[in-house]
């Protein structure tokens, strides 16, 4: 396969992460959820927070995203206001609206983050017709690779639960925000007040999965059956469960985004030396620059590449945790002579 800087997604497993799958293929193990894994897995995330965790397992992003906005609505006539280019308003084929029968009101934010002055601009633009804010949601990073602070996200959360709003945090690549903030997890979830998150395990060394993890006291208790009506439970959880053990032992899953990190550093380094700007500041895995039709077309041949944003000539390139110094330089090189 070309080498590939359209989504870290398409990056290969952690061979630890291999490795523990097959030794969890040994024998037998009861499933859904109950298997000594998925038990471990909950004592490794509690013991990172002092409050009361509840953590759920789901196969992929969109899913996790859908079951874990479904919990904060409880059902209500409301609606979820997040950055205009977020993953569930975006890039989820309006999942989120079609299962939940709910609404996504969207803010344009400052470098892909929204502010408490934005979310109060659109709570002002609320009608008598239109549906309540019930949830504050955003992606850590953000969908342009900048992250918030524990100070934002504290100041987001305070007015957002004055207003009787939750907020939730798609942490697809929240392993890559820590490794950027030099922070715990507790700082940036808990001590922010955060209400549900999620860590993400596809993006960076696992094969598939994401935890979705309430700290609101409201979502301690067995959240299973809705799990299981939305359809979103699997039996073998063995499989599942036993990545996340090794994903968090000796902080694989850190180490992972802090190389990913260090690749977009340093390609962006390097893409300033032969003149192309990142047009946002690098703080996780992901650089954009602006690239003239004929030279992405020339690209396109070599490298999985294309634009984000046709109209504006821009281009995501996203690095991953198998990525090399030599793959960035290759592109680079091709850049410069195309």
């Amino acid at each position: 396969m070309k080498i590939n800087f359209l989504s870290d997604t398409y990056s290969g497993v952690n061979q630890e992460i291999i490795d523990a799958i097959a030794d969890a293929n040994k024998g037998y193990s009861i499933g859904y959820f109950k298997d000594e894994y998925t038990k471990k897995v909950r004592e490794i995330v509690q013991g990172m927070f002092t409050k009361k965790t509840n953590t759920l397992f789901v196969s992929n992003g969109t899913a996790v995203n859908v079951l874990g906005l479904r919990m904060l609505l409880q059902g209500s006539v409301s609606s979820i206001l997040c950055e205009e280019g977020t993953h569930i308003a975006k890039s989820e084929m309006g999942a989120t609206e079609y299962v939940l029968n709910t609404k996504i009101l969207t803010i344009n934010g400052e470098n892909g983050k929204i502010t408490v002055d934005k979310i109060k601009k659109a709570l002002a633009t609320l009608g008598g017709h239109m549906p309540p804010i019930k949830v504050v949601a955003f992606s850590e990073t953000t969908e342009v690779g900048t992250c918030y602070t524990p100070k934002e996200i504290k100041k987001i959360c305070d007015f957002a639960h004055a207003q009787g709003m939750y907020v939730y945090v798609d942490g697809a690549r929240m392993a890559n925000a820590l490794a950027y903030l030099k922070c715990s997890l507790k700082e940036l979830m808990e001590d922010t007040g955060v209400d549900a998150f999620t860590i993400g395990g596809n993006k960076n060394g696992c094969l598939f999965g994401e935890l979705l993890i309430f700290l609101n006291e409201n979502f301690q208790r067995d959240l299973s059956p809705e799990q299981k009506q939305l359809a979103l439970t699997f039996s073998k959880t063995r499989f599942f469960s036993c990545q996340f053990v090794e994903y968090f032992k000796n902080d694989l899953w850190l180490k992972n985004a802090e190389h990913a990190n260090e690749m977009a550093r340093y390609l962006s380094e390097e893409l300033l030396k032969i003149g192309y700007q990142s047009i946002y500041p690098i703080e996780g895995n992901t650089v954009f620059i602006k690239l003239p039709f004929e030279k992405l077309n020339k690209l396109k041949k070599t490298y999985k590449i294309d634009y984000n944003d046709k109209a504006k000539h821009t281009v995501r390139l996203r690095t991953n945790f198998q990525m090399t110094k030599n793959e960035v330089d290759d592109f680079v090189d091709a850049l410069k002579n195309c």
